[in-house]
């Protein structure tokens, strides 16, 4: 659930301490605003934003079909790689070969990338509690609404009812889906007032375009320690924290009975980007055993730098990160792939020659 602000100026604090990694107090909804103006720009290393989001499947056509027709976002590229030293290099593997296409939100870009040893794995249904990079958020006017869409397109809703729902009366409707594979998602759909208080009304997002792409949502067994870990990776401040229980609509929402989560958000640019940790209390979420690389099945994100050997550097020197490899030059970017504390996979992109088209410096504009 990507909760929206309606106030954006409360306070402003660069220092991340005990106190603001503090949890709120327990209650049925509480929301703790940290420091809702600060974003990654204010970021000192060098990190842009979110750029893209990154989806490993093991039926590369099918998955294809389901995400153009529920999403009508652009196919700008297919490509096969085979024998190729700087996919070895990046996703840490030999004789990688993989088959991609790439969908262009107004926003961001959706990858879909089959690995040849994925081909026709099983796969399973992402439980809302995690771990892990659980989903991504496809926002919509409300009048266009991507839950119909997806529906259509034969997502399988988790959610509770046969609509999304309303959860604070403040113009955005939310539910989550699975896709053919299990993979997690939301569905977003907002009333024209929050559009035009978040800015859209003025955005090349809304020049024809009825669904963009908004979030990165990690599930954690361990929430705090995760922000500090992404405080210190961003160098800012995290801009809210929230906790959730006795919330019957936050419990149709995720297809609970009375859960429990504390939420931590950091903003990714200064409208919908976002990303959003989440530790469920109840049913508690569990530490990540699986041990995941650029590779496997499911989500990873994209990081845009400024300079990839100084963020690199930077992660060096950030607790609990890990660096797989060098960076390596492939294609439109340079890029290396990292972990993260928790053990959640994501790239790092510094990107180069015609990739700069697509930077988040054109794309959030």
């Amino acid at each position: 659930m990507h909760m929206l602000m309606a106030n954006r100026a409360v306070l402003r604090s660069q220092q991340i301490d005990q106190n603001t990694m503090a949890k709120p107090s327990a209650s049925k909804e509480t929301q703790l605003e940290l420091d809702p103006r600060a974003t990654i720009s204010d970021s000192p290393h060098g990190f842009l934003g979110s750029n893209a989001i990154i989806l490993s499947v093991s039926d590369l056509d099918a998955m294809l079909a389901f995400y153009q027709r529920a999403t009508d976002f652009r196919l700008i590229s297919t490509e096969r790689v085979t024998d190729n030293p700087a996919a070895d290099q990046l996703y840490c593997a030999e004789n990688t070969s993989l088959r991609c296409a790439i969908l262009q939100a107004p926003n961001m870009r959706l990858e879909l990338v089959e690995f040849e040893e994925n081909i026709g794995r099983s796969t399973s249904r992402m439980p809302v509690q995690g771990p892990g990079m659980t989903h991504t958020c496809y926002q919509t006017p409300s009048s266009h609404s991507g839950y119909d869409k997806f529906v259509h397109a034969g997502a399988a809703i988790l959610s509770t009812g046969d609509e999304p729902v309303d959860l604070g009366g403040y113009g955005v409707t939310y539910a989550y889906a699975h896709d053919p594979e299990g993979n997690m998602l939301e569905m977003e759909q907002l009333d024209p007032a929050v559009l035009e208080r978040m800015g859209y009304f003025n955005s090349p997002v809304l020049n024809g375009e009825k669904m963009w792409l908004s979030q990165i949502a990690l599930v954690s067994h361990d929430l705090d320690r995760l922000m500090r870990f992404y405080a210190d990776l961003f160098g800012i401040a995290p801009s809210r924290q929230a906790e959730i229980k006795g919330n019957k609509r936050a419990d149709a929402i995720a297809g609970l009975e009375d859960a429990h989560i504390l939420g931590g958000w950091f903003q990714l640019n200064d409208k919908s980007k976002v990303l959003e940790l989440w530790q469920y209390k109840s049913p508690q979420s569990a530490p990540m055993t699986d041990q995941r690389h650029p590779r496997s099945l499911g989500y990873s994100f994209v990081l845009e730098v400024t300079d990839i050997e100084r963020a690199c550097a930077h992660l060096n020197r950030v607790e609990g990160a890990h660096v797989l490899s060098d960076p390596v030059e492939f294609g439109t970017h340079r890029a290396v792939y990292c972990k993260d504390i928790d053990g959640n996979v994501f790239c790092l992109r510094e990107m180069i020659g015609e990739g700069l088209a697509q930077s988040t410096r054109v794309l959030d504009r």
